[in-house]
């Protein structure tokens, strides 16, 4: 289980815990390697739900809606989706979840656990455009000091993220392959979703979630939970669920797991010629894909 440092365009250092060639956040004390392959055998219930992201992409927004379609009421849900996440959880406590279960990852589709691809368990995968992946991760390696120990700038870091060198690695080949998943497995029940579909009209994607997870819910209640899921309620409401451990991480003790939520703030970040280099790297690595990715609303 090597502990890994990179470093960034600047030679600052980033570390990460690398297992089987993807890098994962280094957690002091734990044997991630150990918890990532037991989260790879976990066993399916019939009724799980599992949420699929690339990191920084929505993912305790997205875990949030479905928690909720799932309880059948627009109230917050009293954890945070770390207690829900499979490579970061123990057996036991995987095992301990009360069903329904609504299950988190950033696995790629190769390393959901067998289980859960042998009874087909249905997948909500959200995507969100890179640009703005890019920014949410950078803020994210500088305050999580604990798990990255960095401390560089915006542009000393990009150079990581253009080369793959960020947790769960190329955001390029993450989506990439996960459309190959796709359409290599036509009858599987995966819903694809994006992230600036949802900031332009919630209650809209919740309606079409709801669909495919076959949950009997009212108009109402889509209203109420896109209401409800809106960021400033949820950067709120959600204050202070995060246990010791997810408080201690991060700088000055001041979990921050809901920065901004907005569609184009990499323009506050992007020179224009780091935008240039990335269009053209975006060309090459995504020529060929049908997804639809936008950068504004």
């Amino acid at each position: 289980m090597p502990l890994k440092i990179y470093k960034d365009g600047g030679g600052n250092p980033i570390q990460f815990m690398e297992i089987n060639g993807v890098r994962y956040p280094y957690v002091e004390g734990v044997d991630q390697d150990h918890v990532v392959q037991v989260a790879k055998e976990a066993k399916a219930r019939d009724d799980d739900i599992l949420l699929v992201t690339y990191a920084k992409s929505g993912t305790h927004w997205t875990w949030e809606i479905i928690s909720m379609l799932c309880n059948g009421n627009a109230e917050t849900v009293p954890t945070i989706k770390q207690m829900n996440m499979i490579e970061a959880i123990s057996s036991d406590d995987l095992t301990s979840l009360a069903s329904p279960r609504v299950l988190n990852t950033h696995f790629r589709f190769n390393d959901l656990p067998k289980d859960m691809v042998r009874k087909k368990t249905k997948i909500v995968l959200v995507h969100r455009n890179p640009k703005d992946v890019a920014v949410s991760h950078f803020h994210h390696h500088l305050k999580l000091k604990s798990l990255y120990n960095y401390n560089g700038t915006w542009s000393e870091w990009l150079p990581l993220f253009l080369e793959g060198n960020v947790d769960v690695n190329s955001w390029f080949d993450y989506v990439r392959d996960w459309e190959k998943a796709m359409e290599e497995n036509p009858d599987y029940p995966i819903h694809l979703m994006y992230y600036e579909d949802m900031k332009e009209d919630l209650c809209r994607e919740v309606k079409k979630l709801a669909g495919f997870l076959e949950l009997p819910v009212s108009a109402e209640l889509c209203q109420n939970i896109a209401k409800k899921c809106q960021f400033e309620n949820m950067q709120k409401d959600k204050k202070g669920l995060e246990n010791e451990f997810w408080t201690n991480v991060w700088v000055n003790k001041q979990p921050n797991f809901y920065r901004k939520g907005v569609v184009g703030d990499w323009k506050n970040y992007f020179t224009v010629a780091q935008n240039e280099q990335f269009d053209e790297l975006y060309k090459q690595k995504m020529a060929g894909s049908k997804l639809n990715f936008r950068f504004e609303l």
